[in-house]
């Protein structure tokens, strides 16, 4: 259950969460209008099993409403703080979808989830080493302005030999849950003509090597 609660906040909260919403949640609708989106991703990750969740999904999505809106108050009052609080915001997501899954297996027994863990671990990976490193990586970097530009414009290409990089160390590793064959060569281009070509390959072959240590340890 805490895998597939966690793949629904890594949809809601990166690749549906775009960034028009992103700067404006400190409007009450568009905060509402994301909580919602939590809502419904997770009621779609648990399928049927949400006639017996929907009251602990609306409560989690409750919980991120006040933990975003605490991320928006602490920005308010200190705009220049953005590393820290990204990192906090994102701790208590964690700590509440565990919290809330700890209370689901203590009360209520789920049959069928529409995915299996194997499966949801290998998703959750792909969005850490694409979506959620590019926000992360950004977020980070908001102190070099030349760097974060060329990463902002590069955005695509690298989640996509992030991507690759991973399905490589994937086929090497495990053979069993990729049958198709190593693709990891296939694309170097955005790291060409970039100023920081070193550093951007370095980067995306670490991130995308900590997905597969990821899977491998929560398998």
């Amino acid at each position: 259950m805490f895998w597939h609660l966690l793949l629904a906040h890594f949809l809601a909260d990166y690749p549906l969460q775009p960034n028009w919403m992103a700067a404006n949640k400190h409007r009450p609708l568009v905060l509402l209008l994301h909580v919602c989106i939590h809502l419904v991703v997770m009621l779609l990750v648990v399928g049927t099993s949400r006639q017996k969740l929907w009251p602990f999904l609306l409560l989690l999505a409750s919980i991120h409403f006040i933990i975003d809106m605490g991320k928006i108050m602490l920005n308010a009052r200190s705009p220049d703080w953005v590393i820290l609080p990204y990192l906090i915001d994102q701790l208590l997501h964690y700590i509440s979808i565990a919290g809330i899954t700890y209370w689901i297996g203590r009360t209520i027994t789920i049959a069928v989830l529409p995915f299996n863990s194997q499966l949801t671990i290998i998703a959750i990976a792909y969005l850490l080493v694409t979506y959620v490193w590019y926000i992360s990586e950004r977020v980070m970097t908001y102190a070099a302005p030349d760097y974060r530009q060329e990463l902002v414009a590069q955005a695509w290409p690298r989640m996509f030999v992030r991507a690759i990089f991973l399905s490589g160390f994937l086929w090497f590793v495990r053979p069993r849950i990729i049958d198709q064959g190593n693709p990891a060569a296939l694309i170097a281009l955005p790291y060409v003509a970039s100023r920081y070509g070193r550093r951007a390959i370095l980067i995306d072959l670490l991130v995308a090597a900590g997905g597969l240590i990821f899977i491998l340890w929560a398998l």
